[in-house]
């Protein structure tokens, strides 16, 4: 980390610059899309309009009386007795853009923005290193992590990239990321298959040499939710190694590397700091708390089933397959009906009559398959009662 000459509340607000800074870039890398592009101008406009109120705190610069100062007055005050790295109308120009896209929905034209973009962004690196002292890539959002355990590895990470010790902080990196967001898909793994197996979780046999296995539309879509992008994402895993366990019964960490990507071309301080920035924000952003105008919670309700004639309950979804019990006409059970939500069937008019169930015996949940025309299904939801056949 480089030595700056700030006290702790200004680096508290060259750290929000950062976040805007990187959250502006992100949204600028998708020129198709004018509305995620016109998000990143405004952050762009919020984070140079922070780094010049850090400056007047760093400068003692102050201005008269209650009026609320924007950024162009910043800009004109700290001209007056300082000098600031780049053009004035280039900042103009983006306060411009703002203004049209803030204030009137007037959206940019994105091709005559985008040479725009680079001085913009130069003005911040510029401007940060000629009055802190520091480079905006190590301006650490760590401190902003509420967990101290987490927040001690990545410190480690840092110290790591100040020795020089590139490959190492890659390695770390990757392994905190893994412990903390990824290990948990292999467990979720094995119970998906407890589940369809009807089997509990300790009966399922376990496997050796097993690591994280994604859907990348989920992936993707929790990305985006939290204001991340997709593609970077994919480049700070083609950084670090990929982790996994020996076997699910002993969890032994074991590494696997591409030699594609884990070489010494790769271990540089420009990657270690973009990843290790990347799992920072990432950590932040997931953590954040903040109300989206939605709550969401999923969940499987019992139901009962009572039987309107004889019927099997067959192993798999084939009458000529195992019968694992026969119900009685008349007989009631308390079971899992996946496929009978708000009253009704959820087949779509499918010929094969035969729908997955759950069923408990014994405090246990035994998967199998029932034809739904033989039975009545109750569905209970916080004590009141729908039915229906």
């Amino acid at each position: 980390m480089d030595k700056s000459i700030v006290s702790e509340d200004i680096l508290e607000r060259l750290v929000f610059v950062k976040s805007l800074y990187n959250q502006a870039k992100g949204n600028l890398q998708a020129p198709y899309d004018i509305f995620q592009f016109s998000t990143g101008l405004i952050l762009l406009h919020d984070a140079i309009d922070n780094l010049l109120g850090a400056i007047m705190t760093l400068k003692y610069i102050r201005h008269e009386g209650n009026k609320e100062i924007f950024l162009l007055s910043a800009y004109d005050k700290i001209e007056k007795k300082f000098k600031l790295e780049g053009s004035k109308s280039d900042i103009v120009k983006l306060n411009t853009l703002r203004n049209n896209i803030k204030h009137q929905g007037i959206f940019p034209n994105i091709q005559t923005t985008l040479r725009l973009i680079p001085k913009w962004l130069d003005f911040i690196d510029l401007n940060i290193s000629k009055y802190f002292k520091l480079k905006i890539q190590n301006i650490s959002l760590i401190g902003s992590i509420k967990e101290e355990d987490i927040k001690q590895e990545l410190y480690e990470c840092e110290k790591l990239i100040d020795e020089g010790k590139f490959k190492e902080t890659l390695y770390n990196v990757g392994l905190v990321f893994f412990r903390r967001y990824e290990s948990h898909l292999i467990d979720r793994a094995r119970f998906i298959k407890a589940i369809t197996q009807g089997k509990k979780i300790e009966e399922v046999a376990h496997e050796k040499y097993v690591f994280p296995k994604k859907d990348l539309n989920d992936l993707h879509l929790e990305l985006l939710e939290i204001g991340m992008n997709p593609y970077v994402y994919h480049r700070f895993k083609n950084l670090v190694p990929e982790f996994g366990y020996e076997s699910t019964e002993n969890e032994k960490v074991i590494v696997k590397k591409s030699a594609y990507y884990w070489h010494p071309g790769n271990w540089t301080r420009e990657n270690a700091s973009f990843c290790l920035n990347w799992i920072t924000d990432y950590i932040i952003k997931k953590r954040r708390s903040t109300y989206q105008g939605y709550t969401f919670y999923s969940a499987i309700s019992d139901q009962f089933i009572e039987f309107l004639q004889q019927t099997n309950f067959y192993k798999s979804r084939n009458e000529e397959s195992e019968i694992i019990n026969v119900y009685k006409k008349g007989e009631k059970i308390n079971a899992i009906v996946i496929d009978f939500v708000d009253n009704e069937w959820q087949d779509m008019g499918e010929e094969d009559y035969l729908r997955m169930v759950f069923v408990y015996s014994n405090k246990e949940r035994i998967r199998g398959f029932l034809d739904k025309r033989n039975i009545k299904v109750t569905e209970i939801f916080d004590g009141f009662i729908k039915s229906g056949i």
